[in-house]
């Protein structure tokens, strides 16, 4: 059989794999979780100030069930050079910095994973101009 005569759903030498998801069958502490987005939000750090993430009731908070999230900034159109160090961020509730805090650029995605540290998350503009803040918020592993 030649290469290019092979069907599309041919399963290989390798035999067939079975099911095509991953947690079928699965058994012990991981069975049944699964990482999922639950929730989304856009907003600006605000040019001077340190800000929090958005706490939306259903997402985060005592009743919230985010455990984790996908955040990346967007550089102002004010921006002399958005290449640099444009948002700086601590999790442990520590207030950061335009010099201090880990530093995040445009485009770069952060996870944050723990509901306390989502809620602990604080966020400075590095360079005093207010950016957009994109997050993806997940349940579950």
């Amino acid at each position: 059989m030649s290469f290019t005569s092979l069907p599309v759903a041919y399963a290989g030498p390798e035999g067939s794999s079975g099911s095509t998801n991953p947690l079928a069958g699965q058994t012990g502490f991981l069975a049944g979780t699964r990482k999922r987005a639950i929730d989304n939000a856009s907003f600006q750090i605000a040019a001077t100030g340190v800000c929090q993430l958005p706490n939306k009731s259903t997402t985060l908070g005592l009743a919230g069930s985010a455990t984790s999230a996908i955040l990346i900034v967007e550089a102002a159109s004010s921006s002399v050079n958005p290449s640099n160090v444009l948002v700086r961020i601590w999790l442990d509730g520590t207030a950061p910095t335009t010099i201090t805090g880990l530093p995040l650029y445009a485009g770069q995605p952060v996870e944050i994973i723990g509901q306390d540290d989502l809620m602990n998350c604080r966020l400075v503009s590095a360079d005093g101009n207010q950016h957009a803040l994109q997050i993806q918020y997940f349940s579950g592993l």
